[in-house]
């Protein structure tokens, strides 16, 4: 918490008095505590990175959720089937990252399909041996 001393003027209503507020070394009300009501989610549900790409064999993906809302991430073939479903449940607003193993699937480009609720964004990747 900074304190940034001033010296403030004030007086009582019907009184012709004017009284000085003293600097103190203590705020006068104390940091605010985040709950859970509080809390700062993404802005967006959003498949926000892969890397490295080209990867070889490990690829990192992130993605946002910003709602309680049901999340299919899946990986895509150049041929338009899907491979390997990644996530396919209900998450909390957050930022997430996880890691897809390739080692048994040959070079070639695939995408990541990120669909929620009304949003969907497909990524391509490409995989080097």
């Amino acid at each position: 918490h900074e304190f940034t001393p001033e010296i403030s003027y004030y007086t009582f209503p019907g009184q012709n008095n004017m009284y000085v507020c003293n600097v103190g070394n203590e705020p006068i009300e104390p940091d605010a505590v985040l709950s859970s009501e509080n809390e700062l989610y993404p802005i967006k549900s959003d498949l926000i990175s892969s890397y490295p790409n080209p990867f070889n064999p490990i690829v990192t993906i992130n993605y946002s959720v910003n709602n309680f809302i049901n999340v299919n991430l899946s990986i895509i073939d150049i041929n338009g089937i899907i491979i390997e479903t990644l996530v396919n449940e209900k998450l909390s607003p957050s930022d997430y990252e996880l890691v897809w193993d390739a080692s048994e699937y040959p070079s070639g480009i695939y995408f990541i399909k990120y669909q929620t609720l009304g949003f969907q964004e497909i990524q391509k990747i490409t995989l080097l041996k």
